[in-house]
């Protein structure tokens, strides 16, 4: 009984003396449409990439491949302090959408996904939605895609 007591007040006072961490920054990017992050990852320059999926051609967003109803892939790329180094819209004119993305050793950086384009920077897909893995250099240019 006293070790049961024990352990609920360490629980206890933990929770009570426990603050939470201050917001060093916060940022919301994106259009006027459906913009979705989906993974980020550190960069090696100290910032972060993102990827998701946006529907909007507005805001921070430009290149958007489809109408309002459809998603690309959307890849941000920040500096230490969440500000925007570079942004990019990969896909067609039908639903694309980025799920995770990691810095490789070359600087660059590969996302993958799904597809259901057949157009745009979509060229192999197979029928309806398919894996999608992109390759870009360390300023997201497409180096490769399958």
């Amino acid at each position: 009984m006293k070790f049961h007591l024990i352990i609920i007040f360490l629980l206890t006072a933990n929770l009570v003396f426990t603050q939470a961490p201050d917001i060093q920054w916060q940022k919301n990017y994106g259009g006027s449409y459906d913009d979705i992050g989906h993974a980020i990852s550190n960069t090696s320059a100290g910032g972060f990439i993102i990827t998701g999926d946006s529907k909007s051609s507005n805001g921070d967003i430009t290149g958007h491949h489809g109408a309002i109803t459809t998603s690309d892939y959307w890849i941000v790329n920040t500096n230490e302090d969440g500000d925007i180094n570079w942004q990019k819209s990969y896909g067609g004119t039908l639903n694309d959408v980025g799920t995770q993305i990691l810095q490789t050793a070359d600087g660059g950086f590969i996302t993958c996904g799904y597809a259901e384009s057949t157009n745009g920077n979509v060229t192999e897909n197979i029928g309806w939605f398919d894996y999608w893995i992109i390759k870009m250099n360390s300023a997201g240019i497409i180096e490769w895609k399958k």
